[in-house]
């Protein structure tokens, strides 16, 4: 257990992997009845970090459950271990290379990270990831990387570094991506997408790079474990206001797809939620069932309530692996227009207010628009009853204001 009133003592500490204390059970006492819940004497333990250890990997620390959603609470930590108060406020801490790293993860360990923490929640496959990696101490990298040996004896806890993040590669999910970027590429095994990203609240707060970093970090990884690949892709949605922040701090290019006067529509609804991922129809999902994209179709198929809204327009971004003449013709090859510029915040608010949109149908005449398309069950009540049920607390709260009126202060 960590000593945080002498931190200095932490380094001494002998066993090689401690183990977390279970749950003591309260013993019975002669004729007074315990309560099996709530008791003074048990400890309820939070979610654990797990010792990673494989011959293919190098032993970390990972956690599926979900992180803080605050800082990080180890600032006073931090300042215990040797960190300065200047250091802190300049946010030194994370952003250097002292103390975090990026390498391989166990595609496993990968995705039960992404199905835990991920908005998604989960992945179908994961052919390529990388984590982030924290150290408590810079000479603590420097032993993982095998730069100085490990000492005969050391608290694991201490000396090997935490999983805080992860970054999923694979096949892009359109069939035929791949063809639309460059005539450069010959194949799909060429082009790789950035399926998943996550890096948890609290290292974000404390590395505001944290995204752009592992992102950078294992692009020079996938150039040297992958160097058939010519580029890899992501996507992002302008409705959820993504501007592409990490990808430009990242050196992706833009790509525009798509064509924005094409009107698509999803729909979702109670039957929706068991047929499709996420709840909201697929276009192609649509078309292979014989169902068109249209509003009374829509409502024809997935009766009522159903919340029916624009397909946004998706951002394609684009990191070209080759360099010297390969990239050269790699640009002139396009298939659509490659940019250095991104899209403008104004732009991606003009997009937000026109996807977020969503028409909530009632009934076959019946409709009301929202201006927000998140969570849509919420809106599936009818406002009529909200009104109704909103007056009706309103009269209440009126009977009980007069009633407290007419108490005589003591």
């Amino acid at each position: 257990m960590k000593n945080i009133e002498n931190p200095e003592q932490n380094d001494q500490i002998q066993p090689v992997e401690p183990q977390p204390q279970p749950s003591v059970p309260d013993q019975p006492s002669s004729g007074i009845p315990q309560e099996r819940s709530k008791t003074v004497n048990r400890r309820l333990l939070p979610r654990q970090w797990g010792l990673h250890t494989s011959k293919e990997f190098k032993p970390f620390y990972y956690r599926l459950g979900a992180f803080p959603k605050v800082a990080y609470e180890g600032v006073q930590k931090w300042i215990s271990m040797g960190e300065t108060d200047e250091n802190l406020s300049k946010e030194i801490l994370y952003t250097s290379d002292k103390y975090v790293l990026v390498d391989r993860v166990p595609k496993i360990i990968a995705r039960d990270y992404i199905k835990q923490n991920h908005y998604l929640k989960d992945i179908k496959t994961v052919e390529i990831a990388y984590g982030l990696y924290v150290f408590r101490k810079p000479e603590y990298k420097q032993m993982y990387l095998g730069k100085i040996p490990y000492p005969e004896k050391f608290n694991s806890w201490h000396v090997h570094p935490r999983l805080v993040g992860v970054a999923v590669y694979g096949t892009p999910v359109g069939v035929d991506a791949w063809n639309s970027i460059s005539a450069a590429i010959k194949s799909h095994n060429e082009v790789k997408e950035l399926l998943r990203l996550y890096v948890a609240d609290h290292i974000l707060h404390a590395m505001k790079n944290g995204e752009s970093y592992l992102i950078s970090n294992s692009i020079k990884l996938i150039k040297r474990d992958y160097p058939a690949l010519k580029c890899l892709i992501s996507y992002a949605a302008p409705d959820q206001l993504h501007q592409g922040t990490i990808y430009q701090a990242s050196n992706w290019k833009f790509q525009p797809t798509g064509n924005p006067s094409s009107k698509q529509l999803q729909a979702y609804s109670e039957k929706t939620k068991n047929e499709f991922s996420y709840g909201w129809t697929h276009s192609r999902s649509l078309s292979r069932n014989g169902i068109t994209s249209n509003e009374e179709s829509l409502k024809k198929h997935f009766g009522y309530p159903v919340a029916i809204k624009e397909t946004s327009e998706k951002f394609r971004y684009i990191y070209i692996l080759l360099s010297g003449l390969k990239l050269k013709e790699f640009i002139v090859l396009e298939k659509r227009y490659i940019s250095n510029t991104f899209p403008s915040k104004k732009y991606v608010q003009e997009q937000k207010r026109r996807y977020s949109k969503m028409k909530v149908w009632y009934s076959e005449t019946d409709c009301v628009e929202y201006n927000s398309n998140i969570d849509p069950e919420q809106y599936f009540v009818h406002p009529k009853t909200l009104i109704e049920e909103k007056n009706s607390l309103e009269k209440r709260l009126d009977e009980i204001n007069k009633h407290l009126d007419k108490i005589i202060p003591a």
